[in-house]
């Protein structure tokens, strides 16, 4: 934004102008919301872990399979029966200390300890496909394996390029996350140690590889 105020001031007048930008300074927009409850209603804020003010349940859950998570957000009413649907509509649920968004707030422990029992029968790439067909927000927790083979955002967009490593085979190497229309950008590998050593030698000191050998000779190069 300072940026763009400045091109458009150099655009008008000509002139460039100095900028003072505060890293600080320009983060606290992040918590302004929390400035405004303390300045309002005088509460300060504290840690919440993974839970959030406006929604419930919210948070990560465990998944059925080793060390498979689900992260779920259940704004609103409509969100909540809607998962409940997704979820067998189980007694629980029906519970009285459930029945409104201030009182699953209240009893929040047991019922994320009750969501989790549920979430460990279930696959999290499927249930986070139900979820979102719903309308809730839910991801899966991916790991490296997962970044790779089930993205598809990443899939979509051509993220990774397959390069092939003399020493290390076949590697993934992601691309810059923009893409210039005019000037796209190649991934290649990285050199190896001592590859280009002949190349710089003859081609940027003009050496000869008599006196490339020697330098082996004395052991100044391997």
């Amino acid at each position: 934004m300072t940026l763009l105020a400045a091109i458009d001031y150099k655009r008008r007048t000509g002139k460039g102008q100095y900028l003072d930008i505060a890293q600080h300074q320009g983060g606290l927009q992040y918590v302004t919301p929390l400035v405004l409850d303390y300045q309002i209603n005088g509460r300060v804020a504290g840690r919440n872990g993974n839970r959030d003010d406006y929604a419930c349940p919210h948070g990560v859950f465990r998944c059925k399979g080793e060390d498979r998570y689900i992260a779920l957000a259940v704004y609103g009413e409509e969100e909540w029966r809607a998962f409940c649907e997704i979820a067998g509509s189980p007694a629980w649920i029906k519970e009285p200390r459930f029945a409104t968004f201030a009182d699953r707030k209240a009893n929040e422990d047991e019922l994320e300890r009750l969501v989790e029992v549920w979430t460990l029968s279930q696959n999290d790439e499927a249930l986070m496909y139900k979820l979102q067909m719903a309308g809730i927000g839910a991801g899966m927790i991916l790991d490296p394996v997962d970044f790779l083979e089930k993205n598809e955002h990443l899939k979509a967009r051509h993220f990774y390029k397959e390069l092939n490593h003399p020493e290390i085979g076949v590697i993934h190497a992601p691309r810059q996350p923009c893409v210039l229309s005019k000037t796209p950008c190649d991934i290649r590998r990285a050199p190896l140690m001592g590859e280009h050593t002949d190349y710089v030698l003859k081609q940027f000191l003009g050496m000869t590889d008599e006196e490339i050998a020697e330098l082996v000779v004395e052991e100044v190069l391997n």
